[in-house]
C-alpha cells in the first residue's frame, strides 16, 4: 500500500490550456484642454523647476544653467525678459579708487611703482633714475615732474641708458 500512495502523489495535476489573450480596444489618448490662452502663456514663460526648460534655454542663449536661473529671479519667469536679461552687455569693472579717489591718484607718480616711473621715464624719454631725482627735488605731482624733466631734458636725455 505504500506503492499506491507513492503513485497518486507523484502525479501532477493536469496543465489547463492557456486561455485566449482578446485584443483589448484602444482607446484614443485623451489631450489635454488647454484654452488657446493657455497654451501661449505656457510658451512664454520658463519654469525654473523644469530642469528641461532651464537647459533648454541656456543652450539656445549659449549660458549657463545658472546664469539662467540668476535671470530668473532677477527679472522673473518671462521668457523675452530672460533672454533681454541673458544678451546684455556686462558691465565693466570699474578701476579701483584709493581713499583719496580716481582722479587724485592720476595725478601723482609714485616712486616705489617701478610701472608709474617707467611710464614717465618713456613719456619724457629720460632715464628712470632722472624721474626718481625729479620726485625727491619737487615732489610727486605728475605736471611739477614733468616742467622739472623738461628744464633739465638736455642733461638728462645724454645720460639715459640704452
Amino acid at each position: 500500500m505504500a506503492t499506491a500512495k507513492k503513485a497518486t502523489a507523484k502525479r501532477a495535476p493536469a496543465k489547463k490550456a492557456p486561455a485566449k489573450k482578446t485584443p483589448a480596444k484602444k482607446t484614443p489618448a485623451k489631450k489635454i484642454a488647454h484654452t488657446k490662452r493657455g497654451l501661449a502663456q505656457d510658451r512664454r514663460q520658463v519654469s525654473a523647476g523644469q530642469t528641461s526648460e532651464v537647459y533648454y534655454e541656456a543652450k539656445k542663449m549659449g549660458v549657463s544653467t545658472a546664469a539662467v536661473k540668476k535671470a530668473i529671479k532677477r527679472v522673473g519667469n518671462e521668457r523675452k525678459d530672460i533672454e533681454a536679461e541673458l544678451t546684455k552687455p556686462k558691465k565693466k569693472a570699474a578701476a579701483k579708487k584709493s581713499s583719496r579717489g580716481l582722479a587724485q591718484d592720476r595725478r601723482q607718480v609714485a616712486a616705489n611703482q617701478t610701472g608709474e616711473v617707467y611710464y614717465e621715464a618713456k613719456k619724457m624719454g629720460v632715464s628712470k633714475e632722472a624721474v626718481k631725482k625729479a620726485i625727491k627735488k619737487v615732489g610727486n605731482d605728475r605736471v611739477d615732474i614733468e616742467v622739472e624733466l623738461k628744464k633739465n631734458g638736455s642733461k638728462t636725455a645724454k645720460s639715459r641708458k640704452k
